[in-house]
């Protein structure tokens, strides 16, 4: 919708009391959304405005219904006719406002009170197939203080629907107030002749051009791949938090000055940074990052409410460690170009594309960035001040959505996270690096982007004390089993296991160990092989560890409860060739054409003819890791036996001692295994074993019982 290039469109033509168009590409993305997982409020768009002064409530209801009547998106539902989509204008749409009175309340508990009602508003599912999709509902703290709570679906409603409506109620409120009638000229176009137009558009040449634009530039792009703390669930949950930092205006302004030396704007200069970032998370130089566009193109659509933005895909190149300013020239660049073809719809982008559709994903791009000044405007009318209070959807829509809002005192950087994936203190850290790298960026504007800091005064100042800290000498050439039998040697009968009510001398358990080993060696297990261990997280799991890296194999854990086809993938990423299986599993592959060896029953195993000398290298492979990748697919991470022994013996942030009363509750596949299993077992201490995914009381008791001396808690178990 060129206004350059094309004539205005007419509106729709009307077809009786009850309209209906075809619905846009977006609102039928929404419905898509709605209709496989119906009820999600992720989609929701809470507005709160903070109005002090002598308000006068029925006033303000005549406004909004005043409001709804001017625009046919608030009256609008969605309906399904031989197939086709459309959204359905009601004649007549009458908004209530009821009125909940705080004014019973001591005032120390009437903002906690507001906040709360905001909250269990903005997460009141919507109805798309009857609406109303709009809803209003005011909060009166005190006669001259009240918080109003607009909530929209985002199928109708956008953020510069928000201008609209807080220009309007400022307006409207003033004319009635002064007793006079809306002072508001009619709309000239509707949300519905947007959506007439933009069907013509995608069935016409323009539409063919710019496709043909974005086909080639995203032509084998690879979405970023992010480490993740936790692994992607199979649905999409909708669930995240959302944090914050202030860029300070001497900040923000040295920035605009980088910015403008080189042709760009702000903008272009913080997703270039963004870029980087996430360069720096992933290790890749291929960075497609999602960014929204108003999708408002022509000037009879700026006063309209309705969902009009789209989704561009910026792809930048970091390959070659090209220095910042010329990634910023390289953003400026792709960035205009993709202004030049930002009308073909997002979604009309993804049918052409057809990438692998998967329900705990969102189609091309998982990472998002929007730069903007606020939306919602504070105003004055009718002796009533009105301000924005800062409100979200209640759930996120990408794992990583970084955005920047001016405000008076510089801009606000937030990121809203998926804590499906990512940890508070993960988004923290990474909130921290985003600013870091600002600073850096006005201080050395022209480094290679290797150069660039991101890390924090603290975590220097850690990493620094790590460097400078004492280590004590460790048996840097020996290997995780050659150490267990060394102590089992020295401390034959010490309690090296603990579960549940038995005890296991370290002389017990080298008997287990050499069994077993014995066993793998006569089914072919030579050093250097992966030996997947899948069962609980018992005495087999342990004695299939060492017996696996006593031969030369490298143990590779995985968890019997993982569905049935990622454990069929990690089990065709890691190589191996044999199994061991502790317990019934169901979890093998028809497939597996490999050697499946159950561990025998604990105690069983009687004492073998030594085994031959195995020369196992420091530098070998002990365990194989599959890390939560963002894109879904793990990677696997090789851990050689020097960094587990370093950890154990030659670190100076925990000395380990044989008096040392260990708990292991991490899972099997998680790397905290490695300090719990083999702190104790390579210096003589004592394992207790917890079943997987302890709560607290087990924990508490199994500490108590037991006399633990050390445990490794998760963030989440520690608060």
């Amino acid at each position: 919708m060129k206004p350059t290039q094309e004539a205005p469109a007419s509106p729709a033509p009307d077809s009786g009391s009850v309209l209906a168009f075809p619905a846009s590409a977006s609102q039928q993305m929404f419905w898509y959304l709605d209709q496989i997982q119906n009820g999600v409020t992720a989609f929701n768009v809470p507005l709160r405005f903070r109005l002090e002064g002598p308000l006068r409530p029925d006033l303000l209801k005549r406004t909004l219904n005043t409001i709804v009547e001017r625009h046919e998106s608030l009256r609008t539902h969605f309906g399904e006719d031989n197939g086709e989509l459309l959204q359905i204008v009601m004649p007549k749409l009458t908004l209530d406002l009821p009125v909940i009175d705080l004014g019973h309340l001591p005032e120390e508990r009437l903002q906690e009170e507001a906040d709360r009602l905001g909250s269990i508003e903005a997460q009141r599912a919507f109805h798309l197939s009857t609406g109303p999709l709009v809803r209003a509902e005011l909060v009166r703290l005190s006669a001259d203080h009240h918080i109003l709570h607009v909530t929209a679906h985002h199928a109708i409603f956008d953020g510069m629907s928000m201008t609209v409506l807080t220009k309007e109620i400022a307006a409207i409120y003033q004319a009635y107030f002064d007793g006079k009638p809306c002072p508001l000229e009619p709309l000239p176009l509707q949300y519905g002749d947007f959506s007439v137009w933009q069907k013509d558009f995608l069935e016409g040449p323009e539409m063919k051009q710019q496709l043909g634009y974005w086909k080639q530039r995203l032509q084998g792009m690879t979405e970023v791949d992010l480490p993740t703390d936790f692994p992607r669930p199979a649905v999409k949950a909708w669930k995240g938090e959302i944090i914050s930092t202030l860029f300070p205006k001497e900040l923000t302004d040295r920035l605009h000055a980088i910015a403008s030396k080189h042709g760009a704007t702000l903008f272009h200069l913080q997703l270039a940074a963004y870029m980087t970032l996430l360069s720096r998370y992933s290790g890749g130089t291929d960075i497609a990052i999602g960014t929204p566009v108003t999708g408002r193109t022509r000037g009879e659509l700026e006063g309209v409410i309705g969902v009009f933005i789209n989704s561009l895909l910026m792809r930048g190149d970091l390959s070659g460690n090209p220095s910042f300013g010329a990634l910023v020239e390289r953003v400026r660049d792709t960035a205009l170009e993709a202004l030049e073809n930002q009308e073909l719809p997002f979604e009309a982008l993804v049918r052409e594309m057809k990438p692998d559709r998967d329900p705990g994903r969102n189609p091309l791009f998982q990472v998002n960035f929007n730069h903007h000044r606020s939306f919602a405007k504070p105003g004055d009318f009718g002796g009533v001040s009105l301000s924005p209070v800062p409100s979200r959807s209640p759930g996120t829509i990408f794992d990583l959505h970084f955005f920047m809002v001016e405000r008076a005192e510089g801009w606000r950087a937030s990121l809203d996270y998926s804590t499906d994936l990512f940890s508070r203190e993960s988004a923290d850290r990474m909130l921290g690096h985003f600013k870091r790298l600002h600073e850096d960026i006005v201080a050395h504007p022209d480094v290679p982007l290797d150069q660039l800091e991101i890390l924090t005064d603290d975590e220097r100042a850690t990493l620094e004390q790590f460097a400078t800290g004492e280590t004590r000498d460790y048996p840097r050439d020996a290997d995780i089993g050659g150490l267990f039998l060394q102590t089992a040697h020295d401390h034959p009968d010490r309690i090296a296991l603990v579960s549940g009510s038995r005890e296991v001398t370290y002389q017990q358990l080298r008997t287990e160990v050499t069994c077993l080993a014995r066993t793998l060696l006569d089914k072919g297990v030579k050093p250097g092989d992966p030996v997947v261990f899948t069962g609980p997280q018992d005495l087999g799991m342990v004695t299939a560890f060492l017996a696996t890296l006593i031969v030369g194999g490298f143990c590779v854990p995985l968890d019997p409860s993982y569905p049935a086809d990622r454990f069929a993938m990690l089990l065709e990423e890691s190589g191996a060739r044999h199994i061991l299986v502790s317990g019934e599993t169901n979890v093998l592959p028809a497939t597996w054409s490999g050697t499946t060896v159950e561990i025998p029953a604990f105690g069983a195993a009687e004492y073998p003819e030594e085994l031959p000398t195995i020369p196992v290298r420091a530098d070998q492979a002990a365990f194989l890791m599959f890390t939560s990748g963002s894109t879904g697919r793990p990677k696997g991470v090789l851990v050689p036996h020097r960094g587990i022994v370093r950890l154990v013996k030659g670190g100076d942030f925990m000395p380990i001692t044989a008096d040392d009363v260990f708990l292991q509750a991490a899972p099997a596949s998680f790397d905290a295994i490695h300090l719990e299993l083999w702190g104790p077992l390579l210096t003589g201490g004592k394992l207790v074993l917890l079943p997987e995914g302890p709560g607290l009381e087990s924990i508490a008791n199994a500490v108590r019982r037991h006399h633990v001396t050390a445990l490794w808690l998760t963030s989440g178990l520690f608060q």
